[in-house]
């Protein structure tokens, strides 16, 4: 008889486990399923610019920047050495 209260204890006490582990099981499931999301359209965007598009999209602006500004120094460098050169003469 001990034994039999023992064992609906047991019982008991391993199906509310069971419970607590489904629900936790459930839940770390949807919170992946909702990380995998985010991740998704961050990197794809979903049909809007994703965020990896929109830095390529700043690095080649930069980049263009970079040569225009080259060109600028280079082009005002020129123009000084021959205001020099004719300022000389």
């Amino acid at each position: 008889m001990a034994e039999d209260g023992k064992v609906d204890l047991i019982l008991e006490e391993l199906r509310g486990l069971r419970a607590e582990f489904n629900a936790f099981s459930l839940d770390t499931g949807e919170r992946v399923a909702s990380l995998e999301i985010q991740v998704k359209h961050g990197i794809s965007g979903n049909g809007q610019p994703s965020r990896l598009q929109v830095v390529e999209d700043r690095v080649e602006s930069l980049s263009v920047w970079r040569w225009r500004i080259v060109g600028i120094c280079g082009g005002a460098s020129g123009v000084i050495m021959l205001l020099g050169w004719l300022l000389r003469q």
